[in-house]
């Protein structure tokens, strides 16, 4: 049995129901008989392919224990955080992750949140401040004017 989430631009994508007892956002619904699986539940903010790398996840997680990520970071070495599949799960364009980010910010997915938090605090160790404004897409003024 699964649920049907509708997306941006009226896309729809099955969840199923274990999945969705992953994800804190939907397991908090289904507890508060805010979702079930006659109706449609609609997250408009992201795109199909965003919502999909959340579904590669739970079941990357069927797989895998969640990835335990310490902070601070000691090194910048990506591979040594995190298993192998997970490394694999975050070779996308940077871009891409930042979406799949705030994608699992809004979900509340903190092990997802961590581990693409970590992907990028590695690539950006040891850029210079200019290169991680621009990696981040964060303009050089601040000022509100």
């Amino acid at each position: 049995m699964s649920y049907k989430i509708q997306l941006k631009e009226g896309e729809t994508l099955d969840l199923k129901m274990e999945y969705a007892d992953r994800i804190p956002f939907f397991r908090e619904m289904i507890e508060d008989d805010q979702m079930n699986a006659d109706e449609e539940v609609q997250v408009p903010q992201f795109s199909k392919e965003v919502f999909q790398f959340v579904i590669d996840y739970c079941e990357l997680l069927d797989q895998l224990p969640a990835p335990k990520i310490e902070y601070p970071l000691k090194d910048y070495w990506f591979f040594k955080h995190v298993h192998k599949d997970f490394q694999i799960f975050c070779e996308k364009p940077r871009s891409v992750l930042v979406t799949i980010m705030q994608a699992a910010d809004y979900l509340k997915m903190e092990d997802l949140l961590n581990l693409i938090g970590c992907r990028i605090a590695c690539h950006m160790w040891k850029r210079a401040d200019e290169d991680k404004r621009e990696y981040l897409g964060i303009p050089q003024d601040l000022s509100d004017d």
